[in-house]
């Protein structure tokens, strides 16, 4: 299985990543949860062990709404 990852924008700036964690982790096995700031806006990447896992989360969560904002949740390449 190859590793896989995933972004999420449009998050409140209260958000941690433990919670991001908590609310991806449902989906699979998770190898990495980073919060960055992205000039004034928070941007997650999480990273799955397996690419239908990183599949159904951002099927399941693109568009859902998470304290009082609504999630843009996409597939990353990731080359190594």
């Amino acid at each position: 299985m190859a590793e896989s990852a995933l972004q999420i924008t449009h998050l409140p700036d209260s958000v941690t990543e433990v919670q991001l964690r908590t609310l991806f982790e449902v989906f699979g096995d998770t190898v990495g949860v980073e919060l960055k700031k992205v000039a004034r806006y928070n941007v997650g990447v999480i990273r799955y062990r397996s690419s239908s896992d990183c599949e159904q989360a951002v099927d399941n969560m693109d568009g859902s709404e998470f304290l009082g904002g609504v999630l843009r949740v996409r597939r990353l390449n990731i080359n190594r």
